[in-house]
């Protein structure tokens, strides 16, 4: 076999294994992208459920239930299923499933 040939089998074969190298690498840093938006996207999913049960928790159930004594209601302790934080997270789920709020 010639140089030229053995030297054009090299530069196909060389090149041949820098592209692979190249898709290998950016397909693992791809994957490294996305898996660290999907954990800030799970974190900022995680912060607002946790900022709506501190609203219902601290603002809302205190706020209602103070108006209710203040009414003279006979239980003050009435906890209607709306000012549950099990409820309200259920329900916003609800909505996010159903498509309502996508762009």
């Amino acid at each position: 076999m010639k140089i030229s040939t053995r030297l054009s089998w090299f530069s196909v074969l060389s090149s041949l294994l820098a592209i692979v190298s190249v898709l290998y690498i950016t397909a693992v840093q791809l994957s490294v992208v996305a898996q660290k938006g999907a954990e800030e996207k799970a974190h900022l999913m995680l912060a607002e459920r946790q900022a709506v049960n501190k609203y219902i928790e601290q603002e809302l159930r205190p706020r209602v239930l103070e108006i209710l004594k203040n009414s003279g209601e006979n239980n003050p302790e009435f906890d209607p299923v709306w000012m549950s934080a099990p409820y309200v997270n259920r329900t916003l789920s609800g909505y996010l499933q159903e498509g309502e709020f996508k762009k």
